[in-house]
């Protein structure tokens, strides 16, 4: 399973989804996978009071990290902590296109992006500093 783990983290991009029963270490394998390969890990902590604005509070800080600090960064969601439906839409999201749509405002979104413009001078690729921080994001 380690092996596994390393192979799907160690891409850029890379995302993995482990099942099987429980108690079996998909948790424990991952952080220590991360650990290794000095990423860091984050699972939100769910309770009772938790829901969507919470959820989207830790979805920008995991993206802050990645966008903006270019850490690379695991986030660790388990099957009990999707509590409502819309949780998975926006995974799905961030996997598929590297961002969340509507989950910074403008005037969030401008001092972000702002802090890129030095790094993005060294791009070709992107055009716009939004591009830049959506590819940091799904690298």
């Amino acid at each position: 399973m380690i092996a596994y783990i390393e192979r799907g983290l160690s891409m850029p991009g890379g995302c993995l989804l482990l099942a099987g029963r429980s108690g079996v270490g998909r948790k424990q394998s991952t952080q220590l996978v991360c650990s290794l390969l000095n990423i860091e890990f984050f699972t939100p902590s769910i309770n009772r009071e938790y829901g969507m604005k919470e959820f989207k509070r830790d979805l920008k800080q995991v993206c802050l990290t990645t966008g903006i600090n270019a850490e690379k960064t695991c986030l660790y969601i388990e099957d009990h902590q999707l509590l409502n439906d819309e949780f998975l839409t926006m995974i799905n999201s961030l996997l598929s296109s590297g961002e969340v749509p509507g989950l910074y405002t403008p005037e969030e979104l401008e001092p972000l992006l702002a802090q890129l413009q030095d790094e993005m001078r060294n791009q070709y690729e992107c055009r716009t500093l939004f591009e830049f921080f959506v590819s940091r994001v799904k690298k």
